[in-house]
C-alpha cells in the first residue's frame, strides 16, 4: 500500500467516526452531502465514501446514511469525476487510483459511460493504452532485493478492466502499436524486452484464455501465466 493511501484510509476512517457523532437524520446527511462535494482529491472524497457506506445487509439500525443518502452522496461524487475527467485522461491525473474511481463512476453513472469515455480516450495516441493499463498492475517487491517494480497484469486486473471496456477494444489498440506478434502472445518474456510490450503481451495472452476458458471451459489454460 502506498503512504498515500494509507494516509487517505486513516483520514477516511476519521471522517467516518466524526460523521458517527452528529445526530441521524438530516443534518447527518447534509454532512455526507458535503464531504462529498468537498473532499479533496477525489481520490480521498472515494475512500470517505467507502467507509460512510455500509454492505446492503447491513441492518437499517447498524446504517450510517440511509441507501438513498449513500446512492446520492455516490453521485455526486461521481459529477465530480466526470467534470475531472474532461480535463484530462484520469489515468494520467490519478494513477493507480483510477481503477476505484472508474469503478464508482460505472456504479453511479450513465449505464455504457464509462465504457465509451476510455474508448475515447484511447484515441488520443498510441501509448494511451500503456498508461491505461499501468494504472491496473500496480507495483511488486523482488524477494531478494526488496526493490518495487512494475507487476504482471494478473487476470484479476483483466477482469477488473473488462468490467469497465470491451477487451476487444484494449487488444485492438495493443496490436495497432505492437503488432502481428500478439497474434501469439506470450505471458512470460524477459526483462530484457521493454515493460509495455510485456504488458500488452500479458494482456492479449490473458484476454485469449479468457475466451477460450468460456468457449471451452476444459480445454483452456491456466488464464494468468501460472502452472495450474
Amino acid at each position: 500500500m502506498l503512504i498515500s493511501d494509507w494516509t487517505f484510509m486513516q483520514a477516511g476512517i476519521v471522517v467516518m467516526r466524526l460523521t458517527e457523532r452528529v445526530a441521524p437524520g438530516a443534518e447527518r446527511e447534509e454532512l455526507a452531502r458535503r464531504i462529498a462535494d468537498t473532499a479533496d482529491p477525489l481520490p480521498f472524497a472515494f475512500e470517505c465514501l467507502r467507509w460512510l457506506r455500509k454492505d446492503d445487509k447491513t441492518p437499517e439500525p447498524e446504517r450510517l446514511l440511509p441507501p438513498e443518502c449513500e446512492e446520492e452522496i455516490g453521485r455526486r461524487i461521481v459529477g465530480r469525476i466526470r467534470l475531472k475527467a474532461q480535463e484530462a485522461p484520469l489515468y494520467k491525473t490519478f494513477g493507480a487510483d483510477t481503477p476505484g474511481l472508474l469503478w464508482l463512476w460505472s456504479r453511479h453513472g450513465e449505464e455504457g459511460e464509462v465504457g465509451r469515455y476510455i474508448t475515447e480516450r484511447l484515441e488520443g495516441g498510441v501509448d494511451e493504452v500503456d498508461a491505461f493499463l499501468g494504472t491496473f498492475v500496480g507495483r511488486a517487491w523482488g524477494v531478494e532485493t526488496g526493490l518495487s517494480h512494475k507487476a504482471d497484469l494478473r487476470r484479476d486486473a483483466y477482469d477488473a478492466i473488462t468490467k469497465l471496456v470491451d477487451p476487444e477494444i484494449i487488444v485492438a489498440k495493443l496490436k495497432a502499436k505492437v503488432g502481428a506478434e500478439l497474434d501469439t502472445p506470450e505471458y512470460y518474456l524477459g526483462d530484457e524486452i521493454p515493460y509495455e510490450r510485456r504488458l500488452a503481451h500479458q494482456f492479449a495472452y490473458v484476454y485469449a484464455q479468457a475466451r477460450q476458458a468460456a468457449d471451452s471451459p476444459q480445454a483452456a489454460g491456466p488464464v494468468d501465466g501460472e502452472e495450474s
